[in-house]
């Protein structure tokens, strides 16, 4: 999986332009998308989308530089490396994903440690 680049104006925040992206993809419909914390320059946001019945996670690292912003999309049965808050993960609904549900173990133990 690599990198999208896309140049952007300064004045448009990343959440801003993540939120228009995803209202671009009809092939699903944003329920819940929040913001990470940045490291090492690098800013996750944590999506949950809706195909059908189904709501998944997707995480998608940002980062800004030079007037552009990368992006990569990684879905949670990929095992995104990005732990989500644990509130986040009651907007998923329930998937056989070895990947996905330990990814979402992950996630909420990370909050009571």
């Amino acid at each position: 999986m690599g990198w999208d680049v896309t140049p952007i104006s300064r004045g448009i925040k990343t959440k801003a332009y993540i939120e228009w992206e995803l209202k671009q993809r009809k092939t699903y419909d944003l329920v819940k998308l929040v913001e990470g914390k940045a490291v090492g320059g690098y800013k996750p946001f944590f999506a949950a989308l809706r195909k059908g019945e189904r709501v998944f996670g997707v995480v998608i690292v940002t980062k800004r530089r030079n007037g552009s912003i990368a992006e990569k999309w990684i879905g949670e049965d990929e095992g995104p490396g990005q732990l989500a808050p644990a509130s986040f993960i009651q907007y998923l609904t329930p998937t056989d994903s070895e990947w996905a549900n330990e990814w979402r173990a992950k996630s909420l133990a990370q909050a009571v440690a």
